[in-house]
């Protein structure tokens, strides 16, 4: 049966009234033992106990806390109580006269006989009445929103899980190190936007002193851009063995486009390919939509390879077309993907084509390696800090 006192500050205390009456938080009253003196009914609906069930009682017995439960012991007299964080506002508030605000308890509680976990969101409040001290304590039972969280948690720690396999698996794509050919050096660099993306390129040594390169870039960003990049590795390699005693980067664009609609794969990708010829020394490539590699000619003059054509699954609206070009010695071949020209800083000014090419020429006869650290190095200064939004994609090629 609950003090007169109680009852007497319940009545002429507005705040403890409000509280009883409107809100949605189980409250409960401890007095200065730590003993329950009321609760109300959120309090008997969360704990399913009733408040003749837990009058008297101290706190950790009153709410089913595990530990004093199990243990046959009274709250407060367990090592576990030491650290519990309800008994430690309680005892603060009682001690220092103040209040605390939420804090988050995750423990396992026995209620109507069962183990059930629980996470609660516990304030305190210290009051005073008649010289009496009391601590109001409210409850929110967090449990199926802290549940959803942990849950959304664990499958956003799959998902990563997942994409850093599809990390690998696209890397192992790239170029696993730089051909170590007679006449040709060969550099590269790739940074996604995120773990994964929609760039991808490769070299790749044919007969008759020759070497086939390609740089793929597939709208859109994450796994489904890196399935397709894949699809396409797969698509290009098979095109290859299939096709070495003619091959053409001009059909090889053709092929593609007739196999990847966009409709079918709800995707376009641009493409540059070149098959570079170290005997002839020449370079025959065909582009698709992509940004035009840039011939550093050995004299530090630069030009454009800009024959192109619309990007691949648009329906061939554009026809492909082909070009041949001299590829001398000391001469340097520099594709890349849009992520470099239309990197933004943070004025929103892109880093564009003008800047690209006079930092390219002012770095001819320079090795591909250095070439390309050099420039990526100046898109990154320019950037002011502003993190990319596309993947970066760079691969050079100098004629010995």
């Amino acid at each position: 049966m609950s003090e007169l006192w109680l009852e007497n500050a319940l009545e002429a205390n507005t705040f403890l009234n409000a509280l009883f009456d409107n809100l949605n938080s189980a409250v409960f009253i401890v007095d200065q033992e730590a003993r329950v003196r009321q609760v109300n009914q959120v309090f008997e609906k969360i704990f399913a106990k009733s408040e003749a069930e837990v009058e008297g009682q101290l706190c950790g017995n009153a709410i089913g806390c595990i530990f004093p439960l199990t243990a046959g012991k009274d709250c407060g007299t367990l090592k576990e109580c030491k650290t519990c964080l309800i008994r430690g506002a309680i005892v603060k508030a009682l001690t220092e006269k103040i209040s605390s605000s939420g804090q988050l308890i995750s423990r396992s509680f026995i209620i109507s006989g069962e183990t059930i976990d629980k996470h609660l969101l516990v304030a305190v409040k210290y009051i005073s009445f008649n010289q009496r001290d009391m601590v109001v304590v409210i409850v929110d039972d967090i449990t199926e929103t802290e549940t959803r969280k942990q849950i959304i948690e664990e499958r956003q720690r799959l998902i990563e899980k997942d994409l850093e396999a599809a990390a690998g698996i696209q890397h192992s794509l790239l170029p696993r190190s730089c051909p170590d050919h007679n006449s040709f050096i060969f550099a590269w660099k790739y940074e996604p936007c995120i773990s994964v993306g929609g760039d991808i390129f490769n070299l790749i040594e044919l007969e008759d002193g020759k070497v086939f390169s390609y740089m793929v870039d597939v709208s859109g960003h994450g796994v489904p851009a890196a399935l397709v990049t894949v699809s396409i590795t797969q698509r290009i390699q098979q095109y290859i063995l299939n096709h070495q005693d003619n091959f053409s980067p001009l059909n090889l664009l053709k092929t593609l486009n007739d196999e990847y609609p966009m409709e079918r794969f709800d995707a376009y990708f641009t493409m540059t390919s070149l098959l570079l010829d170290s005997i002839e020394k020449k370079i025959t490539y065909a582009s698709a939509g992509h940004p035009a590699p840039l011939l550093l000619h050995r004299d530090g003059s630069l030009s454009l390879l800009a024959e192109g054509a619309a990007p691949i699954g648009m329906g061939g609206i554009v026809p492909f077309s082909e070009a041949t070009v001299p590829f001398k010695p000391g001469d340097t071949v520099l594709c890349y993907t849009d992520g470099i020209n239309e990197f933004t800083n943070n004025k929103d000014e892109m880093y564009g084509f003008d800047r690209l090419h006079k930092a390219a020429k002012k770095l001819h006869g320079s090795d591909p390696d250095a070439l390309i650290e050099a420039i990526y190095r100046q898109v990154i200064n320019f950037s002011e800090g502003r993190e990319a939004e596309d993947d970066i994609s760079m691969l050079a090629i100098k004629a010995r």
